[in-house]
């Protein structure tokens, strides 16, 4: 989830977050005011975000490795969907 948390912040601040298994570091443009990025995750949360809708727009760039042998042989649309169920846990 912080990673989807990251990639989500990033397109929405701009410069770069780092997702680690218990935080997030901003850095950059994404540092820049604390009030907007508590702005940002308050409004996610009264959105009911991030969502399944989310996790997909986001999973072929929020996922660095692989999370399957048979990635190379899934078609596009599976491999968005285990990628956005992984971004989700």
């Amino acid at each position: 989830m912080n990673l989807l948390l990251a990639r989500m912040l990033e397109k929405e601040l701009g410069g770069k977050v780092v997702a680690r298994d218990l935080s997030l570091t901003l850095k950059h443009e994404a540092a820049a005011s604390e009030v907007v990025v508590r702005d940002t995750l308050s409004r996610w949360t009264a959105e009911h975000r991030p969502t399944a809708a989310d996790a997909l727009k986001y999973a072929g760039i929020a996922t660095h490795s692989r999370l399957s042998k048979f990635e190379p042989y899934l078609p596009d649309v599976q491999l968005a969907t285990l990628q956005a169920d992984t971004l989700l846990r």
